[in-house]
Formats: structure tokens, C-alpha cells, sequence
């Protein structure tokens, strides 16, 4: 047999019934997932986008900075000074790369007087002992 409740609620009917998000089931699960609070016909075509849209509004409700300036008002630098190296420049380290030199000529040009081959080792310096 059917119970009570099993009777009044038939399948397919247009009852109304208790259904989860403003009404919760009497166990463990609907007692942790709480139903809504607050009006249940508030939804979609409830909200008044139309007033929080406009143009009135945006100009009244216009965030503002408590020192006079407007949101996108600087109280900093625009751009910040560049750092300054107090290191001295490459020059400063070999005086000497800046004076005026005079390389003197070459004995022979291209140094043609060069031994063509070095001296030739010794025989014994070839064997051990």
C-alpha cells in the first residue's frame, strides 16, 4: 500500500510541492544545504538594471578621493628621475688608452727577419733518461 503523502502527490499532477530552494527535505542533506531566505518570486525581471545603468546614476554615485583628486588624478611623479651612477666611465680607469702614441717602425716590414722555424729540440730530449 501507498502512505498518506504518496496518495495526495501523483505523478505528472499540477500540485504544488515542496521543492529545494525554498524548501529543504527533513534529513541530513536538507538540513546542510539551508533553502534560500527572502522573497521567492524575486528573479531576473525583479532587478532594476535600467536606474543602476544610467547615466543619472553613474554620475551620482561617481567614486571620488577624499583629497579633492578624481580616480585617475596622480599625487607621485609621472615618471620617476633616472638613477645616477657615480662610477666612473671606462675611460677613467686607463688614462694611459687615451694618450697619443707612436708605435716605432719595424725592423723589417711584415717581420720578414723572423726565423721561419723554431730551433730544433735535441735527440735525447726525445727518450726518457
Amino acid at each position: 500500500g501507498f502512505t498518506g503523502i504518496q496518495k495526495r502527490i501523483a505523478f505528472g499532477s499540477c500540485q504544488e510541492r515542496k521543492l529545494f530552494p525554498f524548501h529543504h527535505a527533513p534529513d541530513r542533506l536538507g538540513i546542510q544545504l539551508t533553502p534560500m531566505r527572502g522573497d521567492p518570486r524575486l528573479g531576473p525581471g525583479s532587478y532594476q538594471n535600467h536606474k543602476k545603468s544610467s547615466l543619472v546614476y553613474s554620475l551620482a554615485h561617481k567614486p571620488q578621493s577624499k583629497k579633492g583628486y578624481v580616480i585617475g588624478a596622480r599625487t607621485a611623479q609621472r615618471f620617476m628621475p633616472e638613477a645616477q651612477a657615480v662610477t666612473p666611465g671606462p675611460g677613467a680607469y686607463q688614462s694611459w688608452w687615451k694618450k697619443e702614441r707612436k708605435c716605432p717602425p719595424a725592423y723589417a716590414p711584415f717581420s720578414i727577419k723572423t726565423p721561419r722555424f723554431p730551433d730544433k729540440p735535441l735527440e735525447r730530449e726525445f727518450f726518457p733518461g
